[in-house]
Formats: structure tokens, C-alpha cells, sequence
């Protein structure tokens, strides 16, 4: 409710809120009147943008209730002649539209990996909105086993989501590296992040995930991260 954009319109808000408030009062067996309901709702009763609220809906539902004390309901109706409205906050709230995110990210997904080496990806985002970043979603690496005498083995994954080059937030996972067209192949792994990260709008952030050879049968190969095969075609360029 503190909030400047809302997916709804304020009068079904307003709808939800005095719904909200009268189940409160059955929960707390207290009678549902306005007054019972005011105390419940406390200061939260000011962040309903009442001068937004369809008019109608206020009149026959709101201003009856109880809820609002006769200066307030004035005020609220005065504010729709132009008014200066103290008491409530009178801006609109600006909707959700579409979602849009934009991406920076290195052209290459296949990664050489030998025996005690990292191979390394890296991904650069920022999004248009204010979003809460809780984990990553990657494709489980794979190779081609006709092309590599390899049986087995076993990755560790490191993600680090960096901002100014500094570690912000982090995660780690083992898995199988999936043959081409095998049981794991086109699996994907969820790395949940040690925090849950606020990523501020348009502001540049990177995700580093780094992959080394824990278990093996074999001394080296090339796997790639994803399936596309112009990525792959990228990557052995």
C-alpha cells in the first residue's frame, strides 16, 4: 500500500481494504462497524489514495461505513473540485506495465576444462524496475561423448553476482555433467543466492558462474552451457 505502482486500480484496493478490515473484525469477534474497523486499520487507513477511488463505489460504500470521520469525507469530495486533499495522498499510482529487461552477455558458452582449472561465464543485467533477485537459473553443461573418451563427471558450480566488481551475494551446487542427448541432457538447476538481493533499477550488475572438475575419468574436454547450436557453433570458433 506504501507503494507507487499497483497492478489493480485504487478503487478495487479500496474494494480489498474494507474487505480486509471487516474480516478482521469477525476474526477478533469484535463487531463490524466503522468505528471497530478504523481501530483496526490504524495508520494504514491513510495510505488508501481515497481521492483516486471511484466516486460512486466511495459514496454508496465507503462514506456510509463509518470508517471516515465527516472532515475526512469532505475533504475526499472536495478534492475532486480541485481541492488541496491534506489528509490522503492524492497522486495516482503508476501501474505495472510490461515488464522489460535488457542484457549484456559474452558471446561464448563453451568452456575448456582441465583437471584443477575453472572454466568461466559471465553475464552482465540490469532490469527497468526495482526487483528482488533470490536465485539463477542455469542449463546443466553438457558434451558430446562421441567426440570425448570421458564415462563421468562430476561439476562444481560457483555463481558470485557481483556490483562495482565486489561479491554481493553467492551460491554453489555439484552436479553430473550431462551427455549430449542423454538423461540429464537439457536439465536445468536452480542456484539459490545466500541473500536475497535488491537490484535497484538500471543499475549494472554481473553474474559470474564458475565451473571446475571435482571427479573425472578423463584428463580434459570442452562442454557448453545451453543447447542452441549457434551458441555452440560460437563457442568453437
Amino acid at each position: 500500500m506504501m507503494s507507487d505502482y499497483l497492478t489493480c486500480s485504487e478503487t478495487e484496493l479500496c474494494m480489498f481494504f474494507m474487505r480486509w478490515m471487516e474480516m478482521q473484525c469477525q476474526i477478533n469477534n469484535r463487531e463490524t462497524n466503522g468505528e471497530n474497523m478504523r481501530e483496526i486499520a490504524n495508520k494504514l487507513l491513510y495510505l488508501v489514495r481515497f481521492p483516486e477511488v471511484d466516486m460512486t463505489y466511495f459514496s454508496e460504500n465507503v462514506s456510509k461505513s463509518g470508517v471516515l470521520n465527516p472532515n475526512e469525507i469532505i475533504s475526499i469530495y472536495q478534492s475532486h473540485f480541485g481541492e488541496k486533499n491534506d489528509l490522503f495522498p492524492n497522486q495516482p499510482r503508476n501501474p505495472y506495465g510490461k515488464k522489460q529487461f535488457r542484457s549484456i552477455t559474452n558471446r561464448f558458452s563453451g568452456m575448456h576444462l582441465k583437471r584443477n582449472t575453472k572454466g568461466l561465464h559471465a553475464l552482465s543485467f540490469y532490469t527497468s524496475r526495482d526487483v528482488w533477485l533470490t536465485g539463477v537459473v542455469i542449463g546443466c553443461p553438457f558434451v558430446d561423448w562421441r567426440k570425448q573418451s570421458v564415462s563421468s563427471c562430476t561439476l562444481k558450480a560457483e555463481l558470485k553476482v557481483l556490483s562495482n566488481n565486489s561479491p554481493v551475494a553467492s551460491s554453489v551446487k555439484q552436479f553430473q555433467l550431462a551427455g549430449e542427448n542423454g538423461e540429464m541432457y537439457g536439465k536445468c538447476y536452480d542456484m539459490i543466492l545466500s541473500n536475497k538481493l535488491r537490484i535497484p533499477a538500471n543499475k549494472l550488475y554481473t553474474c559470474v558462474l564458475s565451473m571446475e572438475i571435482i571427479k573425472t575419468t578423463s584428463v580434459e574436454y570442452m562442454c557448453y552451457v545451453g543447447t542452441s547450436e549457434l551458441n555452440r557453433l560460437l563457442a568453437t570458433v
